[in-house]
């Protein structure tokens, strides 16, 4: 998502509703319908009919492969899985010695999630670069296994692990049925080798840039059909288990009650700051019976802000109000600081965006984007479309769009190329 304000900037002079798609050929319109299909047969490798729910390292993840393997090497791409589950998909230059740049997303889906989010990322510039001759640099696409983090509840964990960011933790992360990251690997058919042959060759690769859908409808209010992402904000994410063992419903006494409080506090501070927001999630309440008040309730909760500052200050804040309810438990499941994307990979995307749309914006996002992780190791930036709510199919991208963000990509190549000389 976007974070919330006004945190828009644009290049000088130009009318945000010129940004209309001027350039995007017939061949980009005939794709984006192709996307179209493409995303609603992804959509079709799901653990459960409503909605997607492909979680990582799962049964539905595997098929989804399988499928993923064979539209790769039909539109001309080498086709492999990495030692973490995940896709690699690669089209080479012409010469042999030329940089590799990197596209991606996530493969996984939130519980119940949309079809367009996090997938877009890989089916976009696999089909913008699907008719490519003479490669200026090499392409690669990478399908993260788990970027959302429903199944480990880890926020970023493959691309965390692609960064060697804590990876010995990662191994020990445990899914809600007691099985663990480093097992659920094996049992994927995934060989884990030492921990720093894990890590991304960072001097192969010209810069990361990461495709996904904005979920926030700023984009719609500001009629933008594209963004870039200038600053990603820091991210916590605490578990918080409140147990009562004393519960009764007369007296209110209740775990249910106490965390709903914590809520409630939130819902305060975040209306006096404006660089905060907060996401309160999973929610697991027991015994969760008629006539029996809640002795158990365990959540996640996400603390979110542009401003290190605030960020440190909002946390010692919440730990001090958390140690202070009895019955009680938490710990920080996942820290990271907010980084900045690199302005020199920021600005050759924001070039091919303005070639096709006449200027380029840039927003702070809130969102848990790889390159929150990926940011330590290689020159990272996020392009983000344009997506509206449906009430069956969650967020999506009008084929226009698409067609619009398929011309942009086609022209990064060789605007990254000009540097790799």
């Amino acid at each position: 998502m976007v974070f919330p304000g006004d945190r828009a900037s644009t290049s000088s002079g130009i009318n945000k509703d010129s940004l209309t798609n001027k350039r995007s050929s017939a061949d980009d319109l005939a794709l984006a319908k192709e996307l179209t299909s493409l995303i609603e047969q992804a959509a079709g490798y799901s653990d459960v009919g409503e909605g997607v729910t492909r979680l990582g390292l799962s049964r539905a993840h595997r098929h989804f492969l399988d499928w993923l393997q064979k539209l790769s090497s039909d539109c001309g791409y080498e086709f492999s899985i990495d030692h973490s589950g995940n896709a690699r998909i690669k089209k080479y230059a012409v010469k042999a010695s030329a940089g590799t740049l990197l596209f991606g997303g996530h493969q996984d889906s939130a519980i119940n999630g949309c079809r367009h989010a996090g997938i877009l990322g890989v089916l976009l510039p696999l089909l913008a670069f699907k008719n490519a001759q003479s490669l200026p640099v090499h392409i690669e696409i990478i399908a993260l296994a788990d970027g959302l983090g429903a199944r480990f509840n880890s926020t970023l964990l493959s691309a965390s692990v692609l960064a060697g960011n804590d990876i010995a933790s990662s191994f020990k992360r445990i899914d809600d049925a007691g099985i663990s990251y480093s097992n659920a690997l094996k049992s994927f058919g995934c060989n884990p080798p030492r921990p720093d042959k894990w890590v991304l060759a960072k001097d192969r690769y010209l810069g990361f840039i990461e495709i996904d859908i904005e979920q926030h409808s700023m984009l719609q209010n500001m009629n933008l059909p594209v963004a870039l992402v200038g600053s990603i904000t820091g991210i916590e994410r605490f578990s918080i288990t409140v147990s009562h063992s004393t519960a009764n419903s007369a007296s209110r006494q209740d775990a249910l009650t106490a965390a709903a409080g914590v809520i409630a506090w939130l819902d305060q501070l975040c209306e006096g700051m404006a660089q905060l927001e907060y996401v309160a999630g999973k929610w697991e309440v027991k015994p969760n019976t008629v006539n029996i008040a809640p002795k158990s309730v365990s959540m996640m909760v996400e603390l979110r802000s542009p401003n290190p500052g605030v960020q440190a200050q909002v946390r010692q804040g919440f730990e001090e109000h958390l140690n202070a309810i009895p019955g009680l438990a938490y710990e920080c499941v996942y820290s990271n600081q907010g980084v900045d994307c690199d302005q020199a990979l920021t600005d050759k995307v924001g070039s091919a965006i303005a070639e096709v749309a006449d200027a380029h914006h840039i927003l702070f996002s809130a969102g848990a984007h790889a390159c929150l992780e990926l940011a330590s190791v290689l020159p990272s930036t996020v392009l983000l479309l344009r997506a509206r709510e449906d009430e069956l199919c969650g967020w999506q991208v009008d084929e226009q769009d698409c067609a619009m963000s398929l011309a942009i990509l086609k022209k990064i190549p060789q605007l990254c190329a000009n540097d790799d000389r």
